[in-house]
């Protein structure tokens, strides 16, 4: 596996950087493309912290999805008349939901942290699977992939990566094929790989894998 062109990362080492209305805190995995902020970019991956009941920020013409990784999770509500309510309370479950949405975060049972997805609509879609057990990969030029719990080996022809849990890796620019992804040594506690496919938006065919 060709480690040049993989991005590695390790949640616990990345900056943790507060919310300005001190509600949360965000550790950001990948924001693309090099050098965009929360106003430009094309996909951002980021892992957030709710310690208090928060209004999401909106974010206009933005797909996102968000995950439970921990805690109780939250009730998501809109509150500009969209009629959405969504209990984000089991973990590993994505929810996608329109970013332009004005949406209240109440606590259901402590602190929640949570993994997040962003794409520009019209630009690129955001696939998210969610891998218990040994499965090939066939994945597009961009994406990453994250090990939510348990220890993961992605082998591929040219090498093996081994993930623990919190760490990952992204890439951008070559597809991956022949990969192969199992938990590194049975266990008693679950293995979860969250798996992120950024396609072109005009690629939404389901021609990605995770078998």
């Amino acid at each position: 596996m060709n480690a040049a062109l993989l991005h590695r990362y390790d949640v616990d080492v990345l900056p943790e950087i507060a919310w300005k209305n001190g509600c949360g805190t965000t550790r950001e995995l990948v924001c693309r493309p090099q050098g965009a902020d929360m106003h430009d970019f094309d996909w951002r991956v980021s892992i957030a912290t709710i310690a208090v009941d928060a209004a999401f920020s909106a974010f206009p013409g933005v797909e996102r999805c968000i995950v439970l990784l921990q805690g109780g999770g939250v009730r998501l509500t809109s509150s500009d008349g969209a009629g959405i309510e969504h209990r984000l309370d089991e973990a590993y479950a994505p929810f996608v939901f329109d970013g332009g949405r004005v949406l209240q975060a109440t606590l259901l049972a402590g602190v929640s942290t949570d993994f997040n997805t962003m794409t520009r609509r019209g630009r690129h879609h955001a696939q998210i699977a969610v891998l218990r057990a040994p499965a090939a990969l066939d994945l597009p030029p961009r994406g990453l992939l994250h090990a939510a719990a348990g220890e993961w080996m992605l082998d591929a022809a040219d090498g093996t990566v081994v993930l623990a849990t919190g760490q990952g890796v992204w890439w951008e620019g070559t597809g991956r094929t022949g990969w192969r992804a199992s938990p590194r040594a049975p266990s008693a506690a679950p293995a979860v790989l969250l798996v992120v496919a950024i396609d072109d938006a005009d690629a939404r065919s389901p021609a990605r894998d995770a078998r």
